[in-house]
């Protein structure tokens, strides 16, 4: 913060158990692409996206933005609060420190909580994609996954999740989709 007075958001490189980047990383039509590599210093936002993990933003950037969106309680949270800083703010600081970090769907052991996860996933990205993306290509991400996870797990239940989430359900019938 010292080194970049002027600047408001500032994360670090976070890399998984094979040293893979996994954020920053490129951000396109709502699918996020793993970089080989990222400089360290003032990156210009567009068309990259970041998690939280090991976040670093001002109080003033954070309140200016409006803060998270209370619908979106994992999935989509990094990246929505994100795309709200860039309409603001046009670059961040990428920090030269390396942490790890594992996504839980990747690593998920347990049928039940990949199902619970799931959910969580449908209406997430659904929330997100009525404010940034447009629900179509989340829709099918969406579904796509259901498909993937029924296969992997065995259950059939991921597709009942699916046609259960917002995607199908009136939003109405879901939490106020106001901001915290």
């Amino acid at each position: 913060m010292e080194r970049f007075p002027q600047e408001h958001l500032f994360c670090p490189v976070l890399e998984d158990t094979n040293h893979r980047i996994v954020s920053p990383f490129r951000w396109s039509h709502s699918r996020g692409k793993h970089v080989l590599s990222v400089p360290s210093g003032i990156q210009p936002g567009e068309g990259f996206a970041i998690h939280n993990n090991a976040m670093l933003v001002s109080v003033e950037a954070f309140e200016k933005v409006g803060g998270y969106n209370r619908n979106i309680r994992l999935d989509f949270s990094d990246i929505y609060f994100f795309r709200k800083f860039q309409g603001l703010y046009k670059t961040f600081v990428i920090l030269d420190r390396r942490l790890p970090h594992s996504l839980a769907t990747v690593l998920e052991t347990d049928g039940n909580k990949a199902l619970a996860r799931f959910t969580t996933f449908c209406s997430d990205s659904y929330w997100y994609g009525t404010e940034f993306a447009g629900v179509g290509l989340l829709f099918i991400s969406a579904l796509y996954r259901s498909i993937k996870l029924c296969f992997k797990w065995r259950r059939p239940a991921f597709i009942s999740a699916f046609l259960k989430s917002p995607y199908f359900v009136k939003p109405e019938s879901l939490p106020d989709k106001g901001k915290s």
